[in-house]
């Protein structure tokens, strides 16, 4: 499960060791109490533990082990990065809570996904010029771990299609949301999100009305109890006022 949110930053001893870190910024301090370095992977655990990923490779397989971001991620966001998040109201205060990153080579803004054993995926959303190069770009087993964002204290999570749209709904701090990254839901997954939660709100689009059908069958048989939202549009391109009136009908009871 990945929930915690950046409180802060400090010098990153491995970098330090290197020669590098000279702003003493490089280590993000997380509210789990784990720390982790974009630039050099260095991790230490809640527990004190530390440890270098390095992404080293199996002998047998040109796929890394370890997920590492790319080498040139950096915090300061460019214009038309602000201004690509702006459109959806996302603001300095959610880039900030989700350490959201950029890399200038591959022309992204890089979502990553942490736990206190450090980065279990990330995506990025490519803001260059070429029309060959997909939106996304995903890294990680992003269908296997729980990414929360906003209100962790709520026990009402929303369940949404990609991590903008997450991020969005959390606005509502009556409620926090959950990225699928896609529109399946396993039953394996709604068993971890029954022991986090108290009730869920399945959000997707109209044309996903079968599948939501299905889904909330599952999640009721499990004891989960479940709500539906149905849209148009993803909750990103909703504004605010109208995701709490539509997330809120289902956290006062």
């Amino acid at each position: 499960m990945s929930t915690s949110h950046c409180l802060g930053h400090e010098p990153c001893p491995n970098c330090r060791r290197i020669g590098n870190d000279r702003n003493g910024d490089n280590l993000a301090v997380y509210s789990d109490g784990h720390k982790y370095c974009f630039r050099c992977n260095y991790l230490e655990t809640a527990s004190g533990i530390q440890k270098l990923q390095t992404g080293s490779r199996d002998s047998n397989s040109t796929i890394s082990t370890t997920i590492t971001l790319p080498s040139d991620v950096e915090e300061e966001l460019p214009a038309r990065a602000l201004q690509w998040l702006a459109k959806y109201s996302l603001t300095r205060q959610d880039i900030t809570n989700n350490t959201l990153l950029w890399s200038e080579y591959y022309q992204r803004i890089i979502f990553p996904y942490l736990s206190p054993d450090g980065l279990l995926g990330w995506q990025g959303r490519y803001l260059g010029e070429l029309p060959s190069k997909a939106k996304w770009f995903s890294q990680g087993k992003l269908h296997e771990f729980i990414h929360v964002v906003g209100n962790r204290q709520s026990r009402v999570c929303v369940l949404v299609e990609d991590i903008v749209s997450a991020i969005k709904v959390a606005h509502n701090t009556n409620v926090c949301a959950s990225p699928l990254f896609g529109s399946h839901i396993s039953l394996a997954k709604l068993l971890r999100y029954k022991k986090m939660f108290d009730k869920i709100i399945i959000w997707l689009d109209d044309d996903m009305k079968t599948k939501v059908v299905k889904y909330s069958q599952l999640a009721n048989s499990i004891g989960l109890p479940v709500s539906t939202v149905y849209t148009t549009h993803d909750p990103k391109e909703i504004n605010d006022a109208t995701i709490k009136e539509l997330t809120n009908v289902f956290t006062t009871a």
